[in-house]
């Protein structure tokens, strides 16, 4: 493990001198991982958010991998962009933040991409850096051979790439690494591998006795880097189902509400709103299906700082008449009533009606980011810590609160998905677009500036 006393900046031989200073004091659960690490073949790292359990990984990846024989390494996350923010760019924080020395360079070779760190230990190794999250993606690494893997986030790995990379780990000297947070206690990677017995059991191997699998579960106290008033905060931020995940650490199931915590007397507003310093205004766009307006204010200074403050929503199945791109246009500038919104956020997926926007001059549209829980995440967050409340002249908005709940059936798959069979996600939707696509990578900043 690092000493504690040193900040590993850039300690390459013809580097300049870097200034000592003090950073953290070790957990004695940091210590135990780090002393236990030899244990297994493929290690995992699971628990509580902002544990630690990124920053010992990177820690143990690289000073393993220093130690490894010319060879291939897969760093693996969600997406290539998750696995370059969590893994790739803290290493360069600890090797060369600067990009001083060009210690890390992408290569470009017969339609293959992999990158290149120019320092010691890991020359000679090629990196690859590879998305997880779809069913597709573990063709990416189909028919490769890696001496080291190291997965992030390996709950939003897809099954048949955690499948594949393992098998992909033939070299006798290969290990994996893996962190994750807990999800659904139907998921394949605790079922199939955290409570599977066999995996674990130690064996006479050349290091002497080790298993196949080793893990270590992670709590907030584990991160010597947080203060109490932060881990109080994390505790007000998440509620239901992701305070026992994500503070807890504990492997729960969504099921009934989905925004348990939505109380009336504290997120709704009644009387005037706070004065908006801008507006945006969201669309869940239907054809069969509702199609849905909020508009919501923003004011950095007020509280709360963002509120839904007009809905409009339409029924076609109710009222028996499904109206046109251009009927719904018309009735976004009514609805509008003349305010110029900064942002016009719609579902990617609404190409016609984006369309027609444009033609008839609507300006500044963005396509909502529609990632479901990670919205739902943002969304709750926003309303754990006051940033969000509804207008009471919002009465669609506030009722599907009530309805809005965990599909049963995917959670029996292992899966996290909001039921949809009782209209009550369509205003959710219309909420999730606005505050994840604007607020959601300030969260993901955030959280990464906090974490050892």
């Amino acid at each position: 493990m690092r000493n504690p006393s040193i900040d590993y900046v850039s300690q390459e031989v013809n580097a300049p001198p870097v200034e000592r200073k003090v950073i953290y004091k070790p957990s004695p659960k940091m210590m135990q991982v780090w002393n236990e690490k030899g244990s297994a073949k493929i290690r995992w790292l699971e628990g509580a958010v902002r544990s630690a359990k990124t920053f010992l990984a990177n820690d143990i990846a690289i000073y393993e991998i220093q130690r490894l024989p010319a060879c291939n390494v897969l760093i693996s996350g969600f997406s290539i962009a998750t696995a370059a923010r969590n893994v790739v760019s803290a290493w360069k924080e600890s090797i060369d933040p600067a990009d001083t020395y060009g210690y890390f360079r992408t290569v470009k070779d017969d339609k293959d991409e992999y990158l290149i760190i120019d320092w010691r230990g890991l020359r000679g190794k090629r990196f690859y850096i590879r998305g997880a999250g779809t069913e597709r993606d573990f063709k990416q690494i189909q028919g490769g051979t890696f001496g080291y893997w190291y997965g992030d986030e390996m709950t939003r790995h897809h099954k048949s790439f955690v499948e594949m990379a393992i098998s992909r780990l033939s070299p006798p000297f290969a290990k994996a690494l893996g962190t994750l947070n807990p999800d659904n206690p139907y998921h394949y990677i605790k079922k199939d591998y955290l409570d599977n017995p066999l995996l674990f059991q130690k064996k006479v191997s050349g290091i002497g006795m080790a298993s196949l699998f080793a893990k270590w579960s992670f709590q907030l106290d584990d991160n010597p880097s947080l203060t109490p008033e932060y881990k109080e905060m994390l505790r007000n931020t998440y509620s239901g189902v992701f305070y026992r995940r994500y503070v807890l650490g504990e492997w729960a199931v969504a099921e009934g509400l989905i925004y348990d915590s939505f109380n009336k007397d504290k997120h709704v507003l009644t009387g005037e709103c706070p004065p908006a310093k801008y507006y945006t205004v969201a669309i869940d766009y239907g054809t069969g299906n509702p199609t849905c307006f909020i508009l919501f204010g923003h004011n950095e200074e007020s509280t709360p700082k963002v509120w839904a403050e007009r809905e409009y929503f339409y029924d076609s199945k109710a009222a028996q008449r499904q109206k046109s791109d251009a009927e719904y246009s018309k009735d976004l500038k009514k609805f509008l009533d003349g305010i110029q919104p900064r942002h016009i956020i719609i579902d990617p997926s609404a190409a016609s009606f984006k369309v027609q926007l444009q033609n008839d001059h609507f300006f500044f549209i963005k396509d909502a980011d529609n990632s479901v829980i990670d919205g739902i995440r943002t969304q709750l967050r926003m309303l754990n810590n006051g940033e969000y409340a509804v207008h009471v002249s919002c009465k669609k908005t506030i009722e599907d609160y009530a309805g809005y709940a965990w599909n049963d059936r995917a959670r029996q798959k292992g899966e996290d998905e909001p039921l949809k069979t009782n209209g009550a996600d369509h205003t959710k939707d219309v909420e999730r677009y606005d505050l994840h696509t604007l607020y959601g990578k300030r969260v993901k900043d955030y959280d990464k500036f906090n974490e050892l």
